[in-house]
């Protein structure tokens, strides 16, 4: 049996409604990263404890790369190498200010389609990615 068009944007709909819960849980793990300093080796733990606790999905959350690094004045990226994480160094940056000791957080997903023949195919990982400037 074929599956018509309403079943697939059901599928679309079961599929978006899961990437807005990874990227809630990414997005919780940024807020309590950025309100919890670096605190050992427990903290990347704490943080991807406070992905995974944010939804009732099984994600697979990940404390990526940790950097220091400096505002870029000619476009959103991080300009690194401006320490070793988490002691970054002083007065460092370009404009004489301290560096931030960024992380990047992510999540992912295999979504399994809840219909046949879906055009998302049988299955599929949705994820999402963060990175915060936790000092």
């Amino acid at each position: 049996m074929r599956e018509d068009s309403s079943g697939q944007c059901r599928t679309c709909v079961f599929a978006f409604s899961q990437q807005i819960r990874v990227n809630q849980a990414v997005e919780s793990g940024a807020q309590y990263a950025s309100s919890n300093p670096y605190a050992g080796s427990t903290w990347s733990s704490a943080v991807s404890n406070a992905i995974t606790n944010a939804t009732t999905l099984s994600v697979s959350p990940s404390v990526g790369s940790e950097t220091c690094g400096c505002p870029n004045s000619t476009s959103t990226a991080i300009q690194t190498g401006y320490g070793s994480p988490p002691s970054c160094t002083p007065n460092s940056c370009p404009d004489g200010s301290n560096p931030g000791y960024y992380v990047t957080l992510s999540a992912s997903l295999t979504y399994t389609s809840v219909m046949p023949y879906s055009i998302l195919g049988s299955s599929t990982t949705l994820s999402s990615q963060a990175v915060v400037r936790v000092e």
